[in-house]
């Protein structure tokens, strides 16, 4: 997908990326194929909602200081609040505002239904991703 969205910038016309499920579809392929030769831009639209994707999950980290992606960074490890205060040389207590603050930007409110540490590692390990 890193590819198309290169190829894409360079090139603005007349130029057309389908997934090979797509390309399983004669009359698409054929309509898609007829588009191009017009001048036109086709792309798929599971890359269009891949990039979109992608997009919203950088913007995840631009929320969090230096601290909290830290503190994220450590969770993702598997380290405990005591664990992580003695990594970054901090209280227990500094390291329970940051993972609170993680939690708050990532608005994941307390639930007995939901593991807060996990999904909040899930967010940030999307996020890293790209």
């Amino acid at each position: 997908m890193a590819s198309a969205a290169r190829l894409f910038e360079e090139h603005s016309r007349g130029l057309g990326y389908l997934l090979k499920d797509r390309v399983d579809n004669i009359q698409e392929l054929v309509a898609s194929l007829y588009r191009v030769a017009r001048g036109e831009l086709v792309l798929d639209p599971e890359v269009v909602q891949s990039q979109f994707r992608r997009r919203k999950n950088a913007r995840v980290l631009e929320k969090f200081g230096a601290r909290e992606r830290t503190v994220l960074q450590y969770m993702a490890e598997g380290r405990s609040n005591a664990g992580i205060a003695a990594e970054m040389k901090v209280t227990v207590k500094t390291v329970e505002s940051y993972v609170a603050s993680v939690f708050a930007k990532l608005d994941l409110p307390a639930s007995p239904d939901d593991n807060r540490r996990v999904l909040a590692v899930l967010a940030w390990m999307r996020a890293r991703a790209g």
